[in-house]
């Protein structure tokens, strides 16, 4: 079981990384902000707050720490619950970013 009280299935390691995020849902025409819990090479879990559907389509921008432009990705969401004070958590399954090569940005957060 992870932090989160899930089986863990992940191929890649994960790594706890705050991020903030701008996301867009297939539902809203507007951008949202959130932060990541944790990010995968394939995923992450997002905080929002909001809920988001489960098969649910959203454009996710990840801004990383000392870099200026944000790293836009598109993925589904694969699980999502309610957490304390009107907050929720989300698991992204991305697209076709594999965030491998941001390792090192990551890192460094």
């Amino acid at each position: 079981m992870d932090d989160l009280g899930f089986e863990d299935r992940r191929v890649f390691e994960r790594c706890s990384a705050r991020l903030a995020v701008k996301y867009c849902s297939s539902d809203s025409y507007y951008n949202n902000d959130a932060e990541t819990y944790n990010v995968c090479a394939k995923g992450l879990c997002l905080v929002t707050s909001e809920e988001l559907s489960v098969r649910m389509i959203v454009g996710i921008w990840l801004y990383f720490p000392h870099h200026q432009e944000p790293l836009f990705t598109r993925g589904m969401v694969v699980w999502s619950k309610s957490t304390i004070c009107n907050r929720y958590m989300a698991g992204i399954d991305l697209e076709e970013t594999d965030l491998m090569g941001s390792y090192h940005l990551l890192k460094n957060t």
